[in-house]
């Protein structure tokens, strides 16, 4: 068994596979042993049956499908051992011979296959040449983190009673309404909270000052805007175990209870209120991680929150400049054949238009990259992208065994898995395009850096609706 390359063209290399009779023979003889002693054939017993027979009627299958068992190893073995850098899969020669695999010519076997050699990326321009791109990063003030800061401090904020109504807080109310008899309804007293929003401007006027226990009289079309009337209607056939109600019926309330006069009682006032920034409140926001002093160390975690944010996009930044200079500087350099065989999957109508080059080009790129500086995507790190997906769609939950139920479940999901893999692969392959290229620092204000994430990455608009 002998097994030699040659490089026959640029961009191919080829690889002769040499298999002797002498290889194969004593194989061949131990499968034939094997097939005469399960094969089952009407007048012969199982077991058996006369190697004779068996190597006329399957001799030339059996002999078959080991050569090309020992192709395979041997291919392996040899790219693996070494260590050939190469794209696609090794395609079958034009120069290759045929066989019959007939046992009886104990023939000897020459096969021959072309390997597609990566480009060489120290002289592709983008990469080895013309390498320098901006390295975009945030020019960060106060603004941006109190700002952010404010958010968290909204985040876990929570809701105060209050004794007299206070517009400028804009207070949530909670009104006892008591609803006399009526149309098929039935008189009740039932508690509904309303926002400040809520309320008609009048209401709102009339009733700042009020406290608890006061009293007023009028319709929702007097008290509540337009708009939250079949959201109050539906809270009241809520509390009134009343959800069966469909549609018209929920219309043709909603309607009679704006004309209606009910007697509404104030009973709590409610203000949100931001959390203060305290020990309670970085012990929270620390989470499972190390312990937040104080609050100067909360802006500092702030500060590197919101660097983190942008350092990550302007990576993308020039991780998408890099893919248009090396798909509009270099041309695609490869094989007919394998373009024919593996780009347009062996269809010979269609046709090799520049977008498709492109995306080839770029493919063959990012993947010559990526083995070179072993860039890999484990399953370990899948589950973890997924798990951190799950924290946030649960806004922070903590609970370990909830997550990992709900990654399994998501493991199972190959669209899922496909894109977790992608975006772990992108940002690794981000993270060596930084390192490897030229850079060329560019500060940014915040403001400044959002209008240019707009322009690299456009949110397409959504379809105008036609006009009637």
């Amino acid at each position: 068994m002998e097994i030699t390359t040659e490089k026959i063209e640029p961009g191919t290399e080829r690889i002769r596979v040499q298999i002797n009779h002498s290889d194969y023979d004593a194989d061949f003889k131990r499968e034939l042993k094997k097939a005469a002693q399960e094969s089952n054939y009407k007048g012969f017993r199982k077991g058996k049956v006369p190697p004779g027979f068996v190597l006329r009627t399957q001799g030339q299958n059996i002999l078959y499908n080991l050569i090309f068992k020992k192709i395979n190893e041997i291919l392996s073995e040899y790219i693996e051992k070494e260590g050939v850098d190469y794209l696609f899969d090794p395609l079958p020669s034009e120069d290759q011979a045929s066989f019959d695999f007939d046992p009886s010519k104990k023939e000897d076997f020459l096969f021959l296959f072309d390997l597609c050699l990566p480009p060489n990326l120290s002289e592709m321009k983008g990469w080895g040449v013309d390498n320098t791109y901006k390295d975009y990063q945030l020019d960060l003030g106060d603004e941006e983190i109190n700002e952010r800061a404010k958010e968290f401090k909204k985040a876990y904020g929570e809701m105060s009673d209050r004794e007299v109504v206070e517009a400028a807080q804009n207070p949530r109310l909670n009104f006892e309404l008591n609803i006399p008899d009526g149309e098929g309804i039935a008189a009740t007293e039932t508690n509904i909270g309303f926002l400040w929003t809520e309320l008609t401007n009048d209401f709102a006027n009339k009733i700042d000052g009020a406290k608890p226990g006061d009293q007023f009289t009028g319709t929702f079309a007097d008290f509540i805007v337009q708009d939250s009337h079949k959201h109050i209607v539906s809270q009241y056939l809520a509390a009134n175990e009343m959800n069966e109600v469909d549609e018209e019926a929920k219309d043709d309330l909603t309607n009679y209870l704006a004309t209606l006069q009910i007697e509404w009682n104030l009973d709590t006032i409610s203000v949100f209120q931001e959390a203060e920034i305290n020990e309670d409140f970085l012990k929270k926001v620390s989470g499972s991680g190390e312990l937040i002093k104080d609050e100067v160390e909360f802006r500092e975690k702030l500060a590197e929150m919101i660097s983190s944010d942008y350092i990550g996009i302007s990576r993308s930044i020039m991780l998408k400049k890099l893919r248009e200079r090396v798909t509009e500087e270099n041309e695609l350099d490869m094989p007919e054949k394998f373009i024919r065989e593996f780009v347009l999957s062996g269809d010979k109508e269609k046709e090799l238009t520049n977008d498709i080059k492109k995306s080839v080009l770029w493919s063959v790129f990012s993947t010559t990259l990526a083995k070179k500086k072993g860039v890999q995507v484990s399953e370990q790190e899948v589950k973890s992208f997924l798990a951190n997906q799950v924290i946030n769609w649960m806004r922070g939950v903590q609970d370990q065994q909830l997550i990992m139920s709900m990654v399994d479940r998501m493991m199972e999901d190959k669209a899922a898995v496909d894109n977790a893999t992608e975006n772990i692969f992108i940002n690794k392959l981000a993270a060596v395009v930084y390192e490897e290229v030229e850079k060329e620092v560019v500060k940014l204000k915040k403001a400044d850096f959002d209008e240019l994430i707009d322009e690299e990455f456009p949110k397409s608009a959504p379809d105008s609706e036609e006009e009637e």
